[in-house]
């Protein structure tokens, strides 16, 4: 999503490409325009009590590039949303908490769980040169 180093991340990327609506959403803070994970990040982040608690990352600019949310009660980590393409942040902030049993929202978890179980399956020996 828009909240990247480049302001343009891969969800923008395949949102422009395939002209379909993307969001952008992330485990963890990336460095961009003047939002860090610094000593006041932190402090926000533990502000945030229950399912659907957010604040907003706001650039050095002023933009508000995305936001910190917790998806689940039971997670303390929240994760990080920011718009791709055709859609709005509050849009992209409801889908995520809408598809979150657990602290990542499911699509994105199905694809970790399935990707790492077929290249458990499928191991090969590493290139020698």
């Amino acid at each position: 999503g828009i909240l990247h180093p480049r302001g343009f991340g891969l969800a923008c990327h395949l949102g422009v490409v395939l002209d379909v609506p993307t969001l952008g959403m992330a485990k963890t803070l990336i460095t961009a325009q003047g939002i860090h994970d610094d000593d006041e990040h932190k402090k926000k982040k533990l502000t945030l009590q229950g399912a659907g608690e957010f604040f907003d990352l706001v650039s050095d600019t002023g933009a508000v590039l995305g936001r910190c949310m917790r998806t689940c009660d039971k997670a303390s980590n929240p994760i990080y949303i920011s718009v791709g393409h055709k859609i709005t942040l509050e849009s992209a902030k409801q889908i995520c908490l809408k598809s979150s049993q657990y602290r990542i929202p499911e699509p994105v978890r199905r694809a970790d769980i399935d990707s790492r179980e077929y290249l458990r399956q499928n191991k090969t020996e590493p290139c020698e040169f």
